[in-house]
C-alpha cells in the first residue's frame, strides 16, 4: 500500500455562492491524497501498474473549470472523478483551499477536506476520521 499525492496544485477559477465571487473569481489551491497499492509499479516501473497523477491533475482541471457555488461541492465532484476515473484506488482525501474568501474580516484563506474510500455508496458520510488519518498520509 502506498500514497499518491497531488500538492498545491493552483487554480484560478469563480466559484461561490454570491454573484460578485463568480464574477471575479479568486485563487484556489487543491490537494488530491490516493490511497492505492503501489508495489506493482514499485516491481515493473510501468506507468499502467500505478496511479498516473497526470491523470488526476486533468480529473481536478476539468471539476475547477466549471463554476460551483460551494468548494464542498467541488472536492465532492473531484472525490467521484478521481474514484471513477482511476482503477486501483483504496481510499481518496481531497482538499479545496479558497484564497481571500469574501468576509468582512483579513482572512487569508478557507478550506473544505472531504475523504472517501473507493467502495462505499455516494451516501457515505465524509470525514470520518479526520483528526486520526491526519498525519498518517
Amino acid at each position: 500500500m502506498g500514497v499518491v499525492a497531488l500538492e498545491g496544485m493552483q487554480f484560478y477559477a469563480k466559484h461561490g455562492y454570491y454573484a460578485h465571487e463568480k464574477q471575479i473569481g479568486t485563487r484556489y489551491s487543491v490537494d488530491v491524497y490516493i490511497k492505492a497499492d503501489l508495489l506493482k509499479a514499485g516491481k515493473s516501473d510501468q506507468l499502467e501498474d500505478t496511479v498516473n497523477y497526470e491523470t488526476v491533475y486533468n480529473s481536478v482541471k476539468r471539476v475547477m473549470e466549471t463554476s460551483k457555488n460551494l468548494i464542498e461541492h467541488l472536492a465532492h465532484e473531484m472525490l467521484e472523478s478521481i474514484i471513477a476515473e482511476h482503477d486501483g484506488i483504496e481510499h481518496v482525501r481531497v482538499r479545496v483551499t479558497k484564497e481571500n474568501p469574501p468576509l468582512e474580516g483579513d482572512v487569508a484563506r478557507t478550506f473544505v477536506e472531504l475523504e472517501k474510500a473507493a467502495k462505499e455508496s455516494d451516501t457515505s458520510s465524509y470525514g470520518d476520521g479526520y483528526w486520526e488519518a491526519r498525519g498518517k498520509y
